[in-house]
């Protein structure tokens, strides 16, 4: 039966309530709420009002004081699966997996009470139950204290589609409910100024009329209550004191019993309580029966005790005298020993055991939770405490650098960055300073902190520092001026040996050889790279941490999308096998410019999106080769307007939370706007600008990117009538070095060609180079390629082959849904004197099983089979939020509502081949 409410809370809760049966109703994504109240702020009584005959499945979890050191504890209870011990790296799997299978059965709400304790592992996994719950008919319900502040919360509540709201406190109306579910009967007069004091807060009114009780002073009359005149209402107990008379009745044994539960910190079994002062678990049971009575504890669902509110155990700690709570909790820690290293080492901690054990056991603790380096930066906190002495400092110290390089590879870069600044100003060991160093550069070069990065590395390089230090340092220095673009591109190697060089070194010339033109150096440099990432000792995860990142956006520019595609998978799986799970964003990004070049426009959308999504809450810096590639998509598909908002954000610096990367000092979002103007036939405009993209690419001395773009340059100038501009390209393209990469060398006939201003060799080289980008799937040479024989074949006077061209070049780019380009070509060839009809050419549809794009139709193809989420991530080499779109624009292209109708209407037709 539904509680009955009243008042503001009864809006509140009401509105909780439509969100919940909206789920059912629509069929849509229900979205996420995150809510949020102080201790006995009746948080959790709303979301029991809210889920109350709730016309859809509704799973529940309540996190303890115990669960923020228990990985996936409080999401493992949520989603129904027990947690594996030890950890598989792949332990997320499990969940989402659950997850996926959950979500394909219908409507479903997920609800999370007290997250504000629940561990780093489950509050990511929330992340991902948020993600579906956008898109799906899927709710998600988080509620929170204020304190203590969690990361992931904070991230949680501040993305755009998620919901954040603050539980009011009770009006008058609310609180003369709360009266008459306690005591039948209506408050009188006088009850309600007394309670009214309270300022609407749920338990303090609660336990006033307690007190009153108690104190034998509420007056019943018929079906109201009331309490005597002349009782001072400003004399009644605080909450704590309150809780405090509801122990003092209680009998020592009962107290007993009620400490160690307090001190264990959640839930815990008689057997355990009883354990701990060595007595069978039925000399407990009298005691409990005490507590059980006097409403101060309860069984959970698992049949273990637990306290019925946290004030509680808050109020028997807090009378307990401290060296007693020690006692105990040393008792715990002995008692869970190494079955528990991570209870163990809380324990130790709480109970100041010895510095030096203390470090060990907490130095167990995060080893076996190396997997998961959220929790483990979690129980790293703290350390070994403040302890003196010149060893225990270094131990401290230690663990300080573990914690930092925890928090950096969880993704927490702004903390790791300042464990790792207060750990510097107390370290007395130079290789602890040095490996505090790296971490600091590590993390503020992923947050695209260029400037800051330099002038630390500056400084340091001044201190008297272990060799390999140095050479990492230096090296790292020349990879953060490279990516950041501070400079041009040196053209000459970093040193004269290539074996000299540090992995992180090595990483940066494999990336300025091939920015600069030496493609084929740069994937032998790459590759050693990779091969030597995580082959040799380390001494932390910031040494060539970016290896296996490089090798596909290499190829991007080597031998050309396809082969780019295939190196991104041969990365995806080295990056699961590794542990370097910090780079999936990254990957994310690279892959959707490889989509991006192999036309394939809604997946790359697809992938860009998640990724942008993730990196709008987070802390890595935000690439402007990769946020110019998703506003390049809209130039593309004729939403000029979209990318001219999207470069006035970046102009504004209203991206994300981190820096703007500008990426190389390729001048992307430039490039962006100038096709643009094109698109806009301001062509003197965008003539203009592409003089300035092209001046600005090879003065950084981005010879690969420019070669790349050259076409495009060249076909501005030509419509604008900018002789200058073409013929400076020319006289450019001829001082590249050679030999040229496969994937560039087209691309500069191409534009050789354009040049010359001769038709007919144009229309041979254009041709031949649309035909060999096919092979290496470049489908903007592709379009070039035809584009341009088209139009030359037009000015020539070759009608018919003209034709011919031009539909090659619209069949390509309506099947990627490239309206922008299809008006270009068309306006072109009107310009030319002819005329193309399309009724040859061929347009994916909006709807239907024929609007799938590909990957689309892997994806459903593998639902059909059978297989979940994770598993289609796994086997497509993206990550599941990427994948949840996918299926999310599946469902709506084809008129479904869950996976479960998706995989009946799939299995019935023919599939493709899933590769």
């Amino acid at each position: 039966m539904s509680a009955v409410l009243a008042g503001r809370r009864r809006e509140f809760v009401s509105a909780l309530r439509r969100r919940v049966d909206a789920v059912a109703a629509t069929g849509g994504g229900g979205g996420c709420v995150v809510v949020t109240a102080e201790a006995g702020g009746g948080k959790s009584h709303s979301l029991r009002a809210a889920a109350a005959e709730s016309p859809v499945t509704v799973s529940w979890a309540t996190a303890s004081e115990l669960s923020w050191r228990k990985p996936y504890s409080v999401v493992g209870d949520l989603l129904g699966v027990e947690v594996p011990d030890p950890l598989p790296p792949d332990a997320d799997r499990l969940f989402l997996e659950r997850l996926d299978r959950l979500v394909a059965l219908g409507p479903h709400v997920f609800v999370v009470d007290d997250a504000h304790h629940a561990d780093a592992a489950s509050l990511a996994t929330m992340a991902l139950i948020a993600d579906v719950a956008r898109m799906l008919p899927v709710a998600l319900i988080v509620a929170r204290r204020p304190e203590p502040v969690r990361e992931y919360l904070v991230r949680l509540a501040a993305r755009p589609d998620v919901e954040t709201v603050v539980v009011p406190p009770l009006d008058g109306m609310d609180v003369d409910v709360l009266v008459h579910e306690r005591l039948a009967a209506w408050p009188g007069t006088r009850l309600r100024s007394a309670l009214a004091t309270t300022g609407g807060h749920p338990l303090s009114a609660q336990t006033m009329l307690d007190d009153l009780g108690r104190r034998e002073l509420l007056i019943r009359d018929a079906d109201g209550v009331d309490i005597p005149m002349g009782v001072d209402a400003a004399s009644a107990p605080t909450l704590a004191e309150s809780v405090e008379a509801r122990l003092d009745p209680v009998g020592s044994g009962a107290r007993d019993v009620l400490l160690r539960l307090a001190v264990w910190g959640g839930p815990a079994a008689l057997e355990d309580l009883a354990a701990l002062v060595a007595v069978p678990a039925a000399a407990v049971v009298a005691p409990v029966q005490e507590l059980l009575e006097a409403d101060l504890v309860a069984f959970d669902d698992h049949g273990r005790l637990e306290v019925t509110h946290d004030t509680i155990a808050d109020a028997v700690c807090e009378r307990t005298a401290r060296p007693l709570r020690d006692v105990v909790h040393r008792a715990i820690a002995d008692f869970v020993g190494e079955s528990d290293p991570v209870a163990r080492a809380h324990h130790l901690r709480a109970a100041g055991a010895e510095p030096g054990e203390t470090v060990v056991a907490v130095q167990a603790a995060a080893r076996r939770l190396e997997t998961v380096p959220a929790v483990a930066a979690d129980v790293l906190a703290g350390g070994a405490g403040p302890f003196g002495g010149a060893g225990v400092a270094a131990e401290a110290t230690a663990l300080s650098v573990e914690r930092a390089l925890a928090l950096a590879r969880s993704g927490q870069l702004a903390q790791a960055d300042e464990v790792a600044r207060d750990a510097l100003s107390v370290a007395g060991d130079v290789d602890a300073i040095a490996r505090l160093i790296r971490v600091r550069m590590f993390a503020l070069t992923v947050r695209g902190a260029r400037d800051e990065v330099l002038e630390m590395i500056e400084e340091t390089l001044t201190f008297p520092l272990p060799e390999v230090s140095r050479r990492i340092i230096t090296d790292h220095r020349s990879y953060v001026r490279l990516l950041g673009g501070a400079g041009p591109i040196p053209l000459e190697p970093y040193v004269d040996t290539v074996g000299e060089l540090s992995l992180t070194g090595l990483v940066a010339e494999a990336l300025r050889s091939c920015l600069t033109g030496a493609t084929f150096a740069a994937v032998e440099y790459a590759a050693e790279a990779s091969r030597r990432f995580m082959t040799e000792e380390a001494s932390d995860s910031s040494e060539g941490a970016s290896a296996d990142l490089w090798p596909p956006f290499i190829e991007m520019y080597h031998r050309g999308p396809k082969a780019a595609a295939e190196s991104r998978l041969e990365m995806a799986r080295r990056q699961a096998d590794r542990g370097t799970g910090w780079q999936g964003t990254y990957h994310q990004l690279i892959s959707g410019s490889i989509e991006l070049l192999r036309g394939n426009l809604a997946d790359s959308v697809a992938i860009y999106d998640a990724a942008f999504e993730k990196v709008a809450t987070g802390e890595e810096a935000v690439s402007s080769l990769a946020y110019g590639g998703r506003a390049m998509i809209d130039v593309m598909t004729g939403d000029l307007a979209g990318a001219e908002h999207r470069v006035q954000l970046w102009d504004d610096d209203r991206i994300g939370y981190g820096h703007l990367l500008h990426q190389f000092g390729i001048p992307q979002i430039a490039r962006v706007r100038m096709l643009t103007a094109e698109a806009r036939r301001s062509h003197r405009t965008a003539a203009h600008l592409a003089g300035e993209v092209w001046s600005g690419a090879m003065s950084q001395h981005c010879f690969s990117w420019a070669a790349m773009v050259a076409p495009e340059i060249v076909r501005i100038a030509i419509r604008a009538v900018d002789e200058d501009l073409v013929t400076q390209v020319a006289a450019d393209l001829a001082t590249l070095p050679r030999p040229l990469g496969p994937a560039t060398t087209d691309a500069v006939r191409l534009a050789e060609a354009m040049a010359s201003a001769e038709p007919s060799a144009v229309v041979e080289v254009a041709s031949d180079v649309a035909r060999r980008a096919t092979r290496t799937e470049d489908f903007a040479l592709i379009v070039s390629g035809w584009e341009e024989a088209a139009v030359a074949a037009a000015v020539d006077g070759r009608k018919t082959e003209a034709i011919d061209h031009a539909r090659a070049a619209l069949r390509t780019v309506e099947d990627a849904g490239a309206d922008g380009w299809r008006s270009r070509i068309l306006s072109r060839m009107r310009g030319a004197g002819v005329r193309v009809t399309t009724s040859g050419t061929r347009r994916r549809p909006d709807t239907g099983w024929d609007s799938l794009t590909p990957t689309e139709a892997q994806v459903t193809e593998l639902v059909a089979l059978g297989l979940s989420g994770p598993d289609i991530a796994g086997r497509l080499f993206m990550s599941p939020r990427t994948v949840q779109t996918h299926v999310s624009h599946v469902l709506g292209k084809l008129g479904l509502r869950t996976r479960v109708e998706l995989a009946a209407a799939a299995s019935g037709r023919e599939p493709r081949l899933v590769r």
